[in-house]
């Protein structure tokens, strides 16, 4: 027993004064010489980084190497992407199987600015530059695994000014597995606080937040994103999805979606209303059922929409608010909704000794000359 305990005791002290000896190594100096040309080549800008350390207490049991205050800038020295902290764990024995596992991969608080000109240039084309090198059929691949990748505080802001659209995205929360070979495959468990857009100066979307579960593969050889069964919720309401995304690259990206959504409290959907109506929505009481689905299906352009199509039945709603004496009873609701055509075939409601029944449809329902009869 003592035996086993001196090695024990040698192996630990052994392993801190590894640990010791690799971090007065890897100084701050060094590891910078050692890493920043090479991203300073791959992406042809100079990028800051104001501390790298190894550490292995967050990667633990790999090695992993830590950033602090990055930023990459374009050309012009605007800022283009930067994060408060990149942390990067390494297993080392899968490189012997051409394999490379990043067993840990965390951004904390990344912001990415990403605009296009006029001229159809962006921000970014300094990173798409670069010589073409040709492909080595004898080479063998390297399968990438990145079994824990997480995402905390991020936020994208995106500006066109040739259509004048902003598109900005804050407080974007993700947890992500990523496995790399042939096809990318992917499971995705991500939060976004709040979307909002803006298009020739009329507010489109505003403080929208969105959830999403989901389970994809990606071949982008062919430009096939297929989405598994997974829950996309905005604003809480939870829609069922799948289908594919084809041809993204393309004037013309291929749309094939599916989504639904059921639940026992019609009440849900009120959760679609813009955050301004909170208030008078909180205390709300709500049932009755609720069937939701439809789906996206053909190619989207600048000029036409892909095909649409919506479906919504309530049966025997319930809403009761607390500041009023009678509930609104008997909730019915049946309608349809595609590109060309809206119809309810039915409403009908009653509160108290009132009631109330609507039918109707809207022809062209997206355009401008709508007509409703």
């Amino acid at each position: 027993m003592k035996l086993f305990l001196k090695i024990l005791a040698g192996l630990l002290i052994f392993f801190i004064v590894l640990l010791v000896g690799l971090n007065l190594y890897f100084t701050n100096d060094r590891l910078k010489s050692m890493i920043l040309p090479e991203v300073r080549n791959t992406v042809g800008t100079e990028v800051q980084v104001e501390q790298m350390s190894l550490t292995f207490f967050r990667t633990f049991p790999q090695f992993g190497v830590e950033l602090q205050n990055f930023e990459l800038p374009d050309p012009d020295g605007e800022t283009v992407a930067s994060l408060d902290e990149l942390l990067v764990g390494v297993e080392l024995f899968p490189l012997l199987s051409n394999e490379i596992s990043i067993s840990h991969l965390q951004l904390n608080r990344p912001v990415l600015n990403y605009r296009v000109y006029a001229d159809s240039t962006s921000n970014i084309d300094f990173l798409l530059e670069g010589p073409d090198e040709p492909e080595d059929p004898e080479a063998e691949g390297y399968a990438i695994a990145i079994p824990e990748f997480t995402i905390r505080s991020a936020a994208v802001n995106y500006r066109d000014d040739a259509g004048d659209v902003t598109v900005s995205l804050s407080d974007l929360n993700a947890d992500i597995s990523l496995q790399f070979a042939d096809l990318i495959e992917s499971t995705v468990d991500a939060t976004l606080g709040s979307l909002s857009a803006t298009v020739s100066g009329s507010q489109y979307v505003e403080n929208l937040s969105l959830s999403l579960n989901q389970t994809s593969t990606i071949d982008l050889e062919n430009e096939v994103l297929t989405l598994t069964e997974g829950v996309f919720s905005i604003r809480g309401l939870g829609l069922n999805v799948a289908g594919s995304v084809t041809d993204w690259s393309a004037d013309s990206p291929s749309l094939d979606l599916q989504f639904s959504s059921s639940s026992e409290n019609f009440g849900e959907l009120l959760r679609l209303a813009p955050p301004e109506f909170d208030e008078q929505l909180a205390g709300l009481e709500t049932r009755g059922s609720l069937q939701l689905e439809g789906s996206v299906t053909g190619t989207l352009t600048e000029d036409e929409l892909p095909a649409f199509d919506l479906v919504i039945n309530v049966s025997n709603g319930y809403l009761q608010n607390p500041d009023l004496p009678d509930a609104i009873e008997d909730i019915n609701l049946s309608l349809t909704l595609n590109n060309e055509l809206a119809t309810l075939s039915e409403f009908s409601a009653t509160a108290a000794q009132n009631s109330v029944t609507a039918s109707g449809t809207v022809e062209r329902p997206f355009d401008d000359d709508a007509v409703f009869s």
